[in-house]
Parts: structure tokens; C-alpha cells; sequence
């Protein structure tokens, strides 16, 4: 087997600088494409249609910033173009991509509706405006909850995005994707209780399940994120026992 052909039975997707340029199409089983990202490679899979409720949400949401965008104005959409000019955003390996203004506009309001907001209503985001996150812990307790204290409440301002992930195994260290768990509308208190969200989530939590969460702020008049911060995953115990 060749070197290519054992790497990608490890790797779905990867993302490579070749030596040769540029390369496109397909060879066997391996995709050679090219995005904002970069040159990257990927295992070609047969299309599937996944209509879990989820993904069908998300594609109804994308949907929606599609036909916004083709409705706004030249000027309108100048600024986002402006705006994402200004702002590139880190790929997976860490190196700065830049989106388009439609891109942006996608990016800012798929998380504008997430928070409950009308797209006729997002503005064109100050990233500078939005806070650094900052935790004070993660409380793991079957007694008292699951539950994630902020430095400070949620402003009028901002709302706060949660992901989470839950494993069996104390090994892991590396959560991989997280999934979107918990929103917290502005003016919450400091103490952000996630247990429910987290259950309907993964289902029933037992004692020795590892939970990692991670969150950023969410920039209420446009829908940007700021950074996401990440804890070190907590076990879950329960001080009844």
C-alpha cells in the first residue's frame, strides 16, 4: 500500500501544500480539491441526505441567510464586504482565511437566529466590542448539576454559546467537534445550569462520564462570536453517595 493510500485510512480530510501547484479531480478513492482554506485532500464518500432534526434545522437556517442576502442592498452588502475584508478567520490548522461578505453574513447569522434574532435586524459585526470570555469553573454534581460559572453575568449585549461533549473514557483529551448545547440569553446570572441541555443532548448522566465544555460570547446586534474558551473536561460526581 502506498504511503497516500495508508494516510487516508486514517485521515477523512486533510489539508497539504503540494510541491506540484495546484491539483484538482480525482484519483481512485482521493478527492485533490482546493478552498479559502487551501490545497486539501479528502476520501471520497458516497453523498448521503441526512434528515435528522438537527441538520434539517441547520439547512432551514442556511436557507434563510441565502435568500436575506439576495434581498439586501448594494450598499449593504459592500459593508459586509468591507467588513470581511478586514477580518479573515483561522482555519483548523490555524492559518487566516478570508470569507467573503456573503460568507460573513452566513458565518454571523446562522448564530443571529440561534439567539432568537430576525435577520432584517442583524448589523454588520464590532468584533471589538465583543468580550473575552472568561470562566471561573465547571461543577460537575449529580446533586447540585451541571453547571458553568462566567467571571460575570451576560450583559444586554451579548449571549453566551455552549458546547459540550461527553465521554466514558478519562483518557481522552481531545474532545474533537463539539456540539451546540446551551444558549444563554442576555441579563443571566453568572451561573449558567446546563444539566438539562446536556441530558436531552447525550441522555441520562451517570457518575465517571467526562464532560468538556467550551463557549464564547455572541455579539446580540450581529450574531459574531468571539473566541471560544475551552475547560479541561470535568468528571461527573455525585456527593450523595
Amino acid at each position: 500500500m502506498s504511503d497516500i493510500g495508508h494516510l487516508t485510512n486514517i485521515y477523512i480530510m486533510a489539508i497539504f501544500k503540494s510541491i506540484l501547484g495546484t491539483i484538482s479531480g480525482k484519483s481512485g478513492n482521493l478527492i485533490f480539491s482546493r478552498n479559502k482554506g487551501g490545497q486539501y485532500l479528502k476520501e471520497y464518500k458516497k453523498p448521503t441526505n441526512p434528515k435528522t432534526p438537527l441538520q434539517t434545522a441547520v439547512r432551514q437556517i442556511r436557507s434563510q441567510t441565502s435568500k436575506a442576502w439576495a434581498g439586501l442592498s448594494e450598499d449593504i452588502k459592500n459593508e459586509w464586504n468591507n467588513f470581511a475584508e478586514d477580518n479573515p478567520v483561522l482555519n483548523r490548522l490555524g492559518d487566516p482565511i478570508y470569507l467573503s461578505g456573503f460568507g460573513w453574513y452566513q458565518k454571523a447569522g446562522f448564530n443571529f437566529i440561534n439567539i432568537g434574532e430576525t435577520l432584517s435586524d442583524i448589523q454588520v459585526p464590532n468584533l471589538e466590542r465583543i468580550p473575552v470570555m472568561e470562566f471561573v469553573g465547571l461543577t460537575c454534581d449529580l446533586l447540585s448539576g451541571i453547571i458553568l460559572t462566567l467571571s460575570a453575568a451576560v450583559s444586554t449585549s451579548e449571549s453566551v454559546i455552549i458546547r459540550s461533549q461527553i465521554f466514558k473514557s478519562g483518557g481522552i483529551t481531545n474532545p474533537g467537534r463539539m456540539k451546540q448545547t446551551f444558549i444563554a440569553e442576555p441579563e443571566s446570572v453568572a451561573e449558567i445550569d446546563i444539566t438539562a441541555a446536556l441530558t436531552a443532548l447525550f441522555g441520562t448522566l451517570i457518575v465517571g462520564d467526562y464532560v468538556f465544555v467550551e463557549a464564547a460570547f455572541v455579539q446580540q446586534s450581529s450574531g459574531a462570536t468571539g473566541p471560544f474558551l475551552s475547560l479541561p473536561k470535568v468528571v461527573i460526581i455525585d456527593t450523595t453517595v
